[in-house]
């Protein structure tokens, strides 16, 4: 048994380091000013601070009752040397002195996984299998593939280059009303956009069997209604808002309409043209 007092914090790392090297075992005493050598100790750990625990597995344990666990620095004694610190509430700091979240981590600096690349906060590079994953009681709900892609809300392959969401899209806006998938407060602008509806294409109006209201009766609706028939008032739309496809739908409605009112029209007045004619004669 070999005895070391007042040993500095390079000589008790250089201890460390060579006690696992040699298969030896170390244990400091209650006060932390001596640290005892067994080689014949078959756990072969070093335990600096605290009690012995033959239950944990570690080579290296470092027990704080106060204070930090864990500092390295480089350079003069100070928090701005520090690079690296193992506080007592749980939290590591790398990079940096300050404390670090309990039970979590700060990094001052850029963190790179699967690169070398210093040009983002965070880097992941994956060849293969998936670049990141984030779970919630075991189920997937953000998913990173290697394919560029990026799915929300599920565990699936998202398309490439592409996003995935399961769930509704809020953009700068505080919900979504119940009944649809996205909400953007703001304008949106694009080259194209293509509306594939349910509900039948109006074509029905050409039907031989299509009940055209009558135009005397078209006439009063509109001077007691203000608004065509079957055509949102100005005040639902205000409340409602306007449905893009259901309104191209309504629309068309009343364009093959329209084009009835224009051939019926046309109809009577070829009827007036031949009587006159056969008047003048």
């Amino acid at each position: 048994m070999k005895k070391l007092r007042n040993a500095s914090l390079g000589s008790i790392i250089a201890l460390s380091l060579t006690c696992m090297a040699f298969n030896v075992s170390a244990q400091w005493t209650s006060d932390a000013t001596e640290v005892f050598l067994n080689a014949s100790n078959e756990d072969k750990k070093v335990h600096i601070g605290g009690t012995t625990n033959s239950g944990f597995n570690s080579k290296l344990i470092v027990d704080a009752g106060s204070g930090d666990v864990f500092r390295a620095r480089v350079g003069l004694n100070s928090n701005a040397n520090t690079k690296l610190r193992v506080a007592s509430n749980g939290g590591t700091s790398i990079g940096t002195g300050t404390t670090p979240p309990t039970n979590g981590l700060h990094v001052n600096g850029n963190v790179n996984i699967g690169t070398t690349s210093t040009s983002a906060k965070l880097m992941v590079n994956a060849n293969s299998g998936d670049v990141f994953r984030a779970r919630v009681s075991g189920n997937t709900k953000l998913k990173v593939h290697n394919n560029g892609g990026t799915t929300l809300g599920v565990n699936g392959t998202p398309p490439s280059n592409g996003l995935r969401v399961v769930g509704n899209v809020r953009i700068g806006s505080a919900d979504v009303p119940s009944g649809f998938k996205v909400s953007v407060d703001g304008k949106i602008i694009a080259e194209e956009i293509e509306v594939r509806l349910s509900q039948d294409w109006p074509d029905y109006v050409f039907d031989e069997e299509y009940e055209l209201m009558p135009l005397e009766e078209l006439c009063s609706s509109v001077k007691l209604n203000k608004h065509l028939p079957g055509i949102p008032s100005a005040a639902e739309v205000e409340n409602n808002g306007v449905g893009m496809g259901e309104m191209q739908t309504l629309l068309l409605k009343k364009v093959e309409e329209l084009t009835l009112y224009v051939l019926m029209l046309k109809e009577e007045n070829d009827e007036l043209t031949e009587r006159l004619e056969c008047l003048e004669e």
